[in-house]
């Protein structure tokens, strides 16, 4: 029997395996989007992120998603995930299939580099979502396709948003809601002019980093 411990070890090795490395990092040397700073106001920020790619999956509340895995690392890391909180609305149902994709399940058979933020496009009642991770610069003009059908490459187009940063451990979709609630009632009082039938949650940090996480909460302007 493998203790809670000894997981916690071999999950934090596999996943330091997986994000090293990136060349044009700029969150704890993981690469992410890159994007322009429009305007700063108290307590949030204006962005533009140019159009880039990003390899997604959807879900809808009550679809049949359980996959099985026969690879250790995956197992283990379902496991670690699920004693997180990640299980909470198949968060870790969705991370998995992203995951088995920039680690070879893709036609190419290529090992891509993960990427921050794992981002979630949420409705507001959070019966539909939608996650995504940055396809690196490397792969941006030709990204390996999916092998998985529910996993897909999207092209975003050039969006702006308004971003809210905060720390904290936060992983379950209510928690993420409750944030973008009280960032939403921020918006409305500023009269700023946003989407509010969705919002994105952005984690850019490992489950097993404790302390100094970065969190964003974001909608998209009307």
């Amino acid at each position: 029997q493998i203790s809670q411990t000894t997981k916690m070890k071999s999950l934090s090795l596999l996943l330091i395996s997986a994000l090293a490395g990136c060349a044009t990092a700029k969150h704890d040397g993981y690469e992410e989007p890159p994007y322009t700073t429009v305007n700063k106001s108290k307590g949030y920020s204006e962005r533009l992120y140019p159009s880039v790619a990003w390899v997604c999956t959807n879900l809808t509340m009550g679809d049949d998603v359980d996959d099985e895995y026969d690879n250790w690392g995956m197992m283990m890391m379902w496991e670690m995930m699920e004693m997180l909180g990640w299980s909470d609305g198949g968060s870790n149902k969705m991370f998995m299939k992203l995951f088995k994709y920039i680690t070879g399940n893709n036609k190419e058979k290529e090992k891509i580099k993960m990427t921050v933020p794992v981002r979630m496009l949420m409705e507001k009642d959070l019966k539909k979502k939608q996650m995504c991770f940055y396809i690196p610069k490397i792969h941006q003009k030709n990204p390996p396709k999916p092998l998985d059908n529910a996993v897909y490459i999207e092209q975003a187009p050039e969006t702006t948003v308004y971003v809210h940063r905060f720390g904290g451990y936060i992983m379950r979709d209510k928690a993420w809601a409750k944030e973008a609630a009280m960032f939403a009632a921020k918006l409305r009082d500023h009269s700023a002019v946003v989407d509010f039938s969705h919002f994105y949650s952005a984690n850019y940090d490992t489950p097993t980093k404790l302390w100094a996480r970065r969190n964003e909460v974001m909608f998209r302007t009307g």
